[in-house]
């Protein structure tokens, strides 16, 4: 299976909005597993925080975008502990002080994708989830190294684009298609409505 190769600096941009590095995770030689994306309702995300800065969890909307992988659902927002307790032991793993949020920003590597959390009165959630090679798939069967035509054809023409990034919003998440050359280069689930600081 090909590998796309991502540069650090698009990911750290558009996931932690430059706060912290993004290295690439260690070569493992391991295959990576098939994954999927779905847009069902099975978990709880954190809503803005209120002036003293404490999380108020709510339900996810059942229109948000989520992750599936290995029969996972993975909402955005969501309480990453026991998402993380329930993928394994990651194939590599990162943490820097945020910029965006009072905490540890993490990143865990996952075979054909990375989960990126944010801290949050003393518990991370998750931010985002990218793909990281053509193994992995949307449920609409999108992966990396398929044209733009394929992306529009699955998702429509209701996007926002900025500088060859193409990105569907929905119910406080977000599907982005980074475009290069015509092909999708990155996709990224991500949580819009992440309590960042002022």
């Amino acid at each position: 299976m090909k590998r796309t190769v991502i540069p650090a600096l698009i990911v750290a941009i558009s996931i932690l909005a430059g706060c912290s590095p993004n290295p690439p995770p260690e070569d493992t030689g391991e295959t990576p597993a098939e994954t999927t994306a779905t847009t069902q309702d099975t978990g709880a995300r954190p809503s803005n925080t209120d002036a003293l800065g404490d999380p108020s969890p709510e339900p996810a909307l059942p229109q948000a975008f989520q992750f599936l992988t290995r029969g996972l659902t993975i909402p955005m927002g969501a309480s990453a502990a026991p998402i993380v307790e329930a993928l394994g032991e990651p194939l590599n793993y990162f943490e820097a002080p945020s910029c965006a949020f009072d905490g540890i920003d993490r990143i865990y590597y996952y075979n054909g994708f990375e989960l990126y959390t944010y801290p949050v009165g003393g518990e991370d959630f998750v931010l985002s989830v990218s793909l990281t090679d053509d193994s992995a798939t949307t449920s609409e069967g999108v992966y990396l190294g398929m044209t733009y035509e394929r992306m529009a054809e699955a998702y429509g023409e209701g996007y926002e684009q900025y500088l060859g990034q193409y990105t569907y919003n929905r119910a406080g998440s977000s599907l982005s298609f980074l475009i290069e050359d015509g092909k999708i280069a990155l996709i990224t689930y991500t949580y819009t409505d992440a309590p960042r600081l002022q």
